[in-house]
């Protein structure tokens, strides 16, 4: 099994430990102290669905992996970003006691990739969950969160990397889309936070630095 490496705009502020949690439905979760970039043996109880989710720092989105459907070969995977938003969200329904065997895991990964334009990060994660955990689950479920647009005057000078590097940066060039939530970016080596909602944004940088907000 391999963990991604930490995004490269990350790097320079957030460390490689990372929360490996492992969970099936015949022998519950593991939790296990690793490393982004690792690449480890595990010996786990052969399940019918296991689940891989490393939950990093700084604002980096979950990467993860579902067997057998993510596996390269029979005792081998790779996790990865794109992968961590399911998998986060199976890793939430096991710790509920849901069969994850029931779900259609392929079309859900499918569906979650092709509605959010490849950044599965942008969808209503809770929706999804809520309706997997109440077995009414339907792709009409699966929805994109909130969409704003950021005029160029709101954002410091400089390219803004994303912690998630699935997203796109953010520039003071043109206008930019957000989202609604909480976001990390990086920049030189300072790590600051967009906030948005339907009342506003907000974005600041965690040294205190600057601090700019508006409404839309």
């Amino acid at each position: 099994m391999q963990i991604p490496l930490v995004p490269p705009g990350a790097s320079d502020c957030v460390g490689d430990q990372v929360l490996l949690q492992v969970d099936s439905e015949e022998s519950g979760g593991i939790d296990i102290s690793a490393r982004a970039g690792e690449v480890r043996r595990l010996k786990l109880p052969k399940a019918q669905v296991t689940v891989f989710t490393a939950f990093y720092d700084g604002g980096v989105p979950p990467a993860g992996a579902v067997l057998p459907w993510d596996g390269e070969g029979e005792n081998r995977v790779k996790l990865s970003f794109a992968q961590g938003f399911c998998s986060s969200v199976f890793t939430r329904l096991a710790e509920k006691g849901v069969p994850l065997s029931v779900i259609n895991y392929r079309r859900l990964s499918s569906e979650c990739r092709l509605r959010s334009g490849g950044n599965p990060f942008l969808l209503d994660n809770e929706r999804i969950f809520r309706a997997l955990l109440a077995g009414s689950f339907s792709v009409r479920d699966i929805v994109m969160r909130r969409e704003y647009r950021l005029s160029p005057e709101a954002l410091p000078p400089g390219e803004w990397i994303p912690a998630n590097p699935l997203a796109e940066k953010l520039t003071n060039l043109g206008e930019a889309r957000v989202y609604e939530g909480r976001w990390t970016f990086y920049s030189n080596g300072k790590a600051a936070v967009l906030w948005c909602d339907s009342m506003g944004w907000h974005f600041y940088a965690r040294d205190g630095s600057f601090s700019r907000g508006g409404v839309w």
